[in-house]
């Protein structure tokens, strides 16, 4: 094996479903690659790891003992990379942090009496701080010392969201 390249990828994704489908246009179709793009992959890692990888057969082809090698070497890979590129999913239950409200001192009891109990069931590892309204609370909300704020003001500065909860 040549120690200055690396496969790319889809060649060892190819590789590993090669192994699955037996087949190179199996394959290439389930990849949505094109048979001649397969078969430049395919040869491409031949000489990569110095090695036929397949062998023919009737009705497709049969992976060698350094293929199924190499198919479970990259398995790891394989799903470190689709991890990658899944999105992201928040789940609150697993989120640990203190979220900081910015509010008038009756506010948290008044307008959110059940909202502690409720968040605490949903994120139970989170801290939350009531703190007072300054004058630049949106500012602090655009440099994140703020996570939400409850204020009575109706016109909010560009670049912020905001939702009505009472009038």
């Amino acid at each position: 094996m040549q120690l200055d390249r690396t496969p790319p990828y889809s060649s060892l994704l190819l590789l590993k479903t090669l192994c699955e489908k037996r087949n190179l246009a199996a394959a290439a179709e389930v990849l949505g690659l094109s048979a001649s793009s397969a078969s430049r992959h395919l040869s491409e890692m031949r000489e990569l790891f110095d090695d036929k990888l397949f062998t023919r057969f009737p009705g497709g082809l049969v992976p060698t003992r350094r293929a199924l090698e190499i198919a479970a070497q990259s398995e790891p890979i394989l799903d470190g990379y689709a991890a990658l590129m899944r999105p992201a999913r928040f789940n609150p239950a697993e989120m640990t942090r203190e979220v900081r409200i910015g509010c008038a001192d009756n506010a948290p009891f008044s307008l959110f009496p059940k909202f502690a109990d409720c968040l605490l069931q949903q994120a139970p590892n989170i801290t939350i701080s009531f703190l007072p309204l300054a004058e630049d609370r949106f500012l602090q909300l655009s440099s994140g010392e703020l996570d939400f704020v409850v204020s009575p003001v109706m016109a909010v500065p560009p670049g912020l969201r905001s939702i009505v909860i009472g009038r």
